[in-house]
């Protein structure tokens, strides 16, 4: 135990060593228009209301309240990336849940994450607790695959000592497609998909040996966190401003 105590402690001393690269996160982000309604620009938005009726996806990795998480950054967003965002009534997706209950919401979410749209029954409770609602917006997460890598060699550090440097690499794909529904007439006006390939690169090293390498490999990541980490939260708003971006752009 006592060995161990000096291990620590030796390794505490020296833990800058072990981050020898980390760079931020690369984001590349393309968009497709699915479907965009004639006589729907933003302009329409101005001056009207638009709930944001939250985030939804049949990933099982996604919680609930990873859910209403995501549905709070995408308020946060919109609010700061909307253009004439202040002639705009936002609704956030807290606001719509108090207004049609969490019950029916729970029903809209379990619709949306069946069919991928919001249907008629969706659309009758929300006009029945809202009758004068004009927009409604909502962000359906239709893939998120994470793929990591690593390669280890042993290398010479300056003063000679024997050490294991490893190159991690991560791959973070997000794919989120956006419907906004006019409620009033009940139909879809704008439909986009966003996807945003994130991409992070660290190098570590740790000293060799079973014990020294763990420890070493521990402290790291007390420090600085996992290898090459990428949160969702990171991808998603990337892809949330994007979307704001491109919606922005169909005003007349």
């Amino acid at each position: 135990m006592n060995y161990l105590k000096k291990i620590l402690f030796a390794h505490l001393f020296i833990v800058i060593s072990f981050l020898v690269c980390s760079c931020g996160a690369s984001h590349s982000i393309r968009d497709d228009v699915i479907y965009k309604d004639d006589n729907f620009s933003y302009n329409n938005l101005l001056n009207n209301d638009l709930v944001n009726g939250g985030v939804f996806s049949h990933i099982k990795s996604l919680t609930y309240d990873d859910k209403i998480q995501g549905s709070f950054l995408l308020s946060k967003i919109l609010y700061e990336q909307l253009k004439d965002v202040h002639t705009i009534n936002m609704i956030t997706t807290g606001q719509f849940i108090t207004e049609i209950g969490k019950e029916n919401y729970l029903i809209i979410m379990d619709n949306i994450e069946f069919e991928g749209i919001l249907n008629n029954e969706s659309i009758g409770i929300i006009r029945e607790s809202m009758p004068n609602l004009n927009y409604l917006i909502f962000a359906y997460i239709r893939n998120e695959n994470i793929i990591d890598y690593s390669d280890t060699e042993r290398i010479k550090n300056e003063k000679g000592e024997e050490e294991y440097k490893t190159d991690y690499e991560k791959t973070y794909l997000l794919t989120v497609e956006f419907q906004i529904y006019d409620v009033l007439q009940e139909y879809m006006v704008y439909n986009i998909v966003v996807y945003n390939q994130a991409e992070q690169t660290e190098t570590r090293t740790t000293q060799t040996g079973c014990c020294e390498g763990g420890i070493s490999s521990l402290i790291s990541d007390i420090f600085h966190g996992p290898p090459a980490e990428i949160n969702r939260e990171e991808v998603l708003a990337k892809i949330y401003e994007k979307f704001a971006e491109e919606l922005v752009k169909t005003k007349n």
